[in-house]
């Protein structure tokens, strides 16, 4: 009986170390989609759109934002300013998220293949880095 009671105080406090610091630590999902954005002169631009969810208990920093060249090097398109209608770089409360996006023609110039996995990070203040999943953005199916 008595190594019973000890395995589950054990248990019992495990968990509470784990509650603990995933309520105070730094929980960020970093999501791509493909979007269109409404210009000035009434027009339609096509974006790959990065957002970054604060899903910690503490409000963020987010210095710059990025996309992986696919080449292996680990290199980053990276954006360190906000753009019109952007709110990233910048401040996300806990629980909210903010955007920003990127141009497709350029995504396609930097040679990044948007039928191949595109994986997005953004820089917290911290110097953490928190990327989304790798994924095509267009799909090669007809």
């Amino acid at each position: 009986m008595g190594t019973i009671s000890i395995v589950i105080a054990g248990a019992a406090l495990g968990w509470q170390v784990y509650t603990w610091r995933h309520e105070r630590g730094i929980h960020v999902e970093v999501k791509l989609s493909l979007g269109a954005l409404v210009v000035d002169a009434g027009g339609v631009e096509k974006a790959l759109i990065l957002t970054a969810i604060n899903r910690g208990s503490q409000p963020i920093r987010v210095t710059s934002t990025g996309l992986l060249l696919q080449d292996g090097s680990n290199t980053v398109m990276t954006q360190v300013t906000q753009l019109p209608s952007a709110g990233l770089p910048g401040n996300i409360a806990q629980g909210d998220s903010a955007m920003t996006w990127f141009d497709l023609e350029e995504v396609m110039r930097a040679g990044i293949d948007l039928h191949q996995p595109v994986t997005g990070q953004v820089v917290l203040a911290t110097g953490e880095v928190c990327r989304s999943a790798a994924r095509p953005v267009f799909s090669n199916r007809r």
